[in-house]
């Protein structure tokens, strides 16, 4: 049986993931056949097979990033006999010891069944639990919120008495109001997809620079005033005429 491992793809790089496989469990496969493309860092790579023979098992499955050198697929190349006999053979007394009986770990006693059993009831006992369901609005109807909730239960149109809370002491959460405006819905409607490959490589590059390096704009005042006045002493002169006369083609003269 051949594993076929992942190869070094070079530059550095030191995984890979796996994108497509072209080959299924069965298939039979010729040397330099498509086994799977990988992405790595900086491209996107087609893995040939080196043997042929009949796909056993796919160790890896699509979109598992996989490091270099593990197994990604087992080959049936009918080298199994050859690669059973290569095998160290054990020599004769070679191998672990029998474990000797008498270095056996002491069994603790079972506890005391009754004592537990007799604790159980008054432990119970003396922490009941009791629910209280906390009002929402105050002695005189006031409906409990802090200030930001009753600012974004105004601006998404909500109104606080139409709201059960569930917020501490009664009060109305912020959550509360999404829910009611129907945000919650909203946000488990969102599909994310992970970053991969190439874009994966790119924003980590670019968050980095972002953090490390010191980004500056530098600002230069300068005074063309004169390039200005030559630009229209050009410009009355007859051999310029129908031509767009700017301090660039001035600079481009000189």
């Amino acid at each position: 049986m051949y594993q076929f491992k992942l190869p070094d793809p070079g530059e550095g790089l030191v995984e890979a993931e796996i994108t497509q496989w072209l080959v299924s469990a069965g298939d039979e496969v010729r040397i330099n056949d498509i086994l799977v493309e990988i992405e790595t860092a900086k491209s996107l790579v087609e893995l040939p097979s080196p043997v042929s023979g009949r796909v056993h098992k796919l160790l890896a499955v699509e979109g598992q990033t996989v490091e270099v050198g593990t197994p990604i697929i087992e080959i049936d190349d009918g080298s199994a006999t050859a690669n059973s006999e290569e095998e160290p053979k054990h020599l004769v007394g070679a191998g672990p010891a029998p474990e000797p009986t008498s270095r056996r770990r002491p069994v603790a006693p079972p506890a005391d069944r009754s004592a537990t059993t007799a604790a159980q009831p008054v432990s119970t006992a003396a922490q009941p639990v009791i629910t209280v369901e906390q009002p929402a609005t105050t002695a005189v109807g006031k409906v409990l919120a802090k200030p930001l909730v009753r600012r974004l239960a105004r601006d998404l149109g909500v109104a606080l008495q139409s709201i059960r809370p569930t917020g501490p002491g009664g009060t109305v959460s912020k959550s509360d109001v999404e829910a009611a405006a129907g945000l919650g819905r909203v946000a488990e409607s969102v599909n994310r997809v992970a970053i991969k490959g190439v874009r994966k490589a790119t924003a980590t590059n670019v968050s980095e620079s972002i953090a490390k390096h010191v980004h500056v704009t530098e600002f230069n005042t300068i005074d063309i005033s004169e390039s200005k006045r030559l630009v229209e002493v050009l410009k009355a002169r007859r051999e310029f005429a129908g031509l767009h006369v700017s301090p660039l083609l001035i600079h481009a003269k000189a």
